[in-house]
């Protein structure tokens, strides 16, 4: 046997371990006592703090966990693709090409296969006449990544997703979903994307517990709401994307804790108040935009910003004038576009704006 635990390991070869590299080391963001993966029907627990491969501690966590809801032995994955295509009325779909009459689930429509063995990797059946709610089986296929149901009548129910170990992407967009119970217990989801469902009058509080997350998308909603201040807890977020859902009072100044954030779209909501000065210490910002709103007050400078590309506060109600030092470290070659059009900005334009090629500032003061 091998033991690689508690080194710093940024990576590991597939030819060392296959397809299934949690049983010779414990990947980024998980560990256990003995850093690998203690059985096949046991995994290595979830730790936001853990950075490398084959991490034995995480602070704050019991150094010998016991295992809790272990997933459920004899899992077959043909009778858990058969349960969500029986119960999601298979027989209407658009393309359900070899669905039930394969023998080799990886021939089925919308299904992808790991290379090195006939698991299911991926399930991808967007705008197919998916109905009814999805049973909570698809979360137990062991090797389950993505998972992509966009644009269809289903809800979803999340009671096992404790057990999509591998799961990273999530695509519910344009369904009939009202409700994300159970969620927050998905241990290592990178990108969820709940836009254009059914949310009203409040953004779901089990978001806010998925702190892997990296790209979060909400918008075309009906929050009705402010932005919680708990989303700063979202500490790995390099996305975030909530347009034209009727959010409502201030920019919480606690989005100056998302350091890793690179974009951000709030546009077309109903936010009040002035920009957070905590949103200028987001140094890895390329993208804002968030053009009309009733945002007010001063224009922030973003001189400490290097790295925006395209800046849009356009359609709000930003008073004074632009600071000298506006924008001032942004490399004009790089840089796509500013847009401060339809505000009531007053004073003179500083003279650093002439070094960029698009610069809308037309209806002010």
């Amino acid at each position: 046997s091998m033991n690689f635990s508690d080194n710093r390991f940024s990576g590991i070869s597939a030819d060392l371990c296959g397809n299934d590299c949690a049983m010779v080391l414990c990947a980024p963001t998980t560990f256990s006592p003995t850093g690998r993966q203690p059985s096949s029907a046991e995994y290595c627990e979830h730790c936001p703090t853990a950075v490398y491969w084959g991490t034995t501690t995480c602070p704050g966590i019991s150094p010998t966990p016991s295992p809790i809801d272990p997933l459920p032995e004899s899992i077959n994955e043909k009778d858990i693709l058969k349960s969500i295509y029986d119960s999601c009325r298979g027989e209407d779909w658009f393309n359900s090409e070899n669905w039930m009459s394969s023998e080799n689930i990886c021939d089925w429509y919308g299904v992808t296969c790991t290379p090195f063995q006939d698991s299911v990797q991926s399930l991808v059946l967007s705008d197919n006449n998916l109905v009814n709610e999805v049973p909570t089986e698809v979360f137990q296929l062991p090797y389950l990544e993505t998972l992509i149901l966009d644009s269809n009548g289903i809800t979803v129910d999340f009671t096992s997703i404790k057990y999509a170990f591998k799961l990273s992407s999530l695509d519910l967009s344009s369904t009939d979903l009202f409700s994300v119970e159970g969620i927050e217990n998905a241990p290592n989801l990178l990108t969820l994307d709940i836009s254009q469902n059914d949310f009203q009058k409040s953004i779901p509080k089990e978001i806010f517990s998925l702190t892997t997350l990296q790209q979060l998308f909400m918008g075309d909603n009906d929050f009705r709401t402010s932005i919680p201040s708990n989303i700063g807890d979202l500490k790995n977020l390099r996305l975030l994307s909530c347009p034209s859902s009727m959010l409502t009072g201030s920019i919480p100044s606690n989005i100056g804790a998302l350091i890793d954030l690179v974009h951000i779209n709030l546009e077309d909501n109903s936010l009040t108040g002035s920009l957070p000065l905590d949103l200028e210490n987001l140094y890895s910002l390329t993208f804002v935009d968030a053009s009309d709103n009733t945002l007010e007050g001063q224009l922030p400078s973003f001189s400490a910003m290097k790295n925006i590309r395209r800046l849009d506060l356009s359609n709000n109600a930003f008073s004074q004038s632009i600071p000298e030092d506006f924008l001032s470290n942004v490399n004009p070659l790089f840089f796509d576009y500013l847009d401060l059009s339809n505000n009531f900005i007053v004073g003179e334009v500083p003279s650093i704006l002439a070094h960029f090629e698009s610069v809308f500032l037309q209806d002010n003061l």
